[in-house]
């Protein structure tokens, strides 16, 4: 099986220690069917507080986070960061060296808590991209459902992602900007909000009350 070491008693041994969870071992009794329902590779370093759906896979070398959640048939592939406060649903692919959920780049205060990064299902996220949850007192940052995020592809804090959007490789979306369904969004492209007095000129040529 991915990610066994050879010895699939150490496997599990390693998972459940790392990973505690009450009734765990209601999805099997012994070592080789709990080893079917839980893959965490024992390099992986998981957060007492974190919870990972027993259909998941992290792999060698990955980080998660306190109260981060892993959805159902989720798979961390090696490498992979996740930070405090981020939720990934279902059936997403996250490859190596992304990294998800990383404080907000503002100039709010060392330890504020921050919004949480909230991932969609069927999303695939490639090598080295980066997505960081929301600032303070805001509604964090949301990725829809069956996205693609391409390599090196960086995703700032309280942006808005639509579903089925694809972000090329080396693009960056500034904060706090929302991106509709089925959006495709060039290489190299820096996606930026507009400042608020533009805004209100553009909603006032329009006819409308605000922004």
């Amino acid at each position: 099986m991915s990610g066994s070491s050879g010895n699939p008693e150490l496997l599990v041994s390693v998972a459940v220690a790392v990973f505690p969870r009450p009734g765990v071992r209601k999805f099997g009794k012994d070592a080789r069917s709990l080893l079917i329902m839980v893959v965490i590779h024992p390099t992986a370093m998981v957060h007492p507080d974190a919870r990972i759906h027993p259909d998941a896979v992290v792999g060698p070398m990955c980080h998660i986070g306190a109260h981060a959640r892993i959805g159902r048939g989720t798979r961390l592939v090696s490498h992979v960061w996740v930070e405090e406060r981020t939720v990934i649903g279902d059936d997403n692919t996250v490859y190596p060296f992304a990294g998800l959920g990383g404080p907000a780049q503002t100039r709010a205060p060392e330890g504020a808590v921050q919004a949480p990064l909230v991932i969609g299902d069927r999303n695939r996220i490639r090598e080295s991209a980066t997505i960081h949850r929301g600032s303070t007192e805001s509604d964090g940052t949301r990725i829809g459902d069956d996205c693609l995020v391409m390599t090196c592809a960086h995703i700032a804090h309280d942006c808005v992602i639509g579903n089925s959007v694809v972000v090329t490789p080396g693009t960056s979306v500034a904060g706090h900007c929302h991106v509709g369904d089925f959006a495709n969004i060039s290489a190299h492209v820096i996606v930026t909000r507009a400042p608020a007095h533009r805004r209100t000129r553009l909603h006032r040529r329009r006819g409308q009350s605000g922004p």
